[in-house]
């Protein structure tokens, strides 16, 4: 049976740089979430009587939110 390499400090890095990347995309998404549901349940009201706003204004959120992470 044949040792296992361990993994050098460069991948190490790589790895750790991966991994930081994922979390701060997986805290923007939840903040992100965050933020349009907080829009969604204060503003029911307003949009009521203005619709095309609420339209407008929740696609211009979820394209200021999710756009920066579909790279």
């Amino acid at each position: 049976m044949k040792p296992t390499k361990l993994p050098t400090p460069k991948i190490l890095k790589k790895v750790r740089r991966e991994t930081i990347k994922q979390l701060s995309v997986i805290s923007y998404q939840l903040f992100s979430l965050f933020v349009l549901s907080v829009f969604y349940l204060l503003l029911p009201p307003f949009f009521k009587f203005f619709p095309k706003i609420r339209a407008t204004l929740l696609s211009s959120l979820n394209l200021l939110f999710f756009a920066p992470l579909s790279n």
